[in-house]
């Protein structure tokens, strides 16, 4: 039986040139059937004023500060000395009962010590603090 020699094309030789060729076709389609609008940009110039600044800036001789502005707890808190790896008796000791507890799972516990808000709290995890918001007045 004679042998039948395998005839060599574009294709068997370079694979990819097919997928070139798709890409090319698709690539004119797309132009023809979705035309790229031509952006024109004008430069416009603005007329800007600038005002002379006075060389000498009055500087006021006191700053008054209000006793009662909002913040976070002042130095002497018994909340400054909450630490991280504190054991639940620690805080009780610390900053006494908390207005309520919230368990969350068996590893997780919220003691929230501000009314009516979760803005102060101590976060336990496996029984010692995790995290802690200091309350703010």
């Amino acid at each position: 039986m004679r042998e039948i020699p395998e005839a060599v094309t574009p294709a068997g030789k370079w694979p990819w040139l097919g997928g070139v060729v798709w890409l090319a076709v698709g690539m004119l389609l797309g132009r023809m059937l979705f035309p790229v609008e031509k952006i024109i940009m004008k430069r416009v110039e603005v007329p800007v004023e600038v005002s002379k600044v006075p060389e000498q800036v009055p500087v006021r001789e006191k700053a008054e500060v209000s006793v009662k502005a909002a913040g976070p707890v002042l130095t002497g808190s018994p909340w400054r000395r909450l630490d991280e790896g504190m054991t639940e008796e620690d805080v009780l000791a610390l900053l006494g009962p908390p207005l309520r507890k919230q368990q969350i799972g068996q590893t997780r516990c919220y003691w929230y010590y501000d009314e009516g808000s979760e803005n102060a709290y101590v976060d336990f995890f496996l029984g010692k603090v995790h995290q802690y918001r200091i309350p703010w007045r």
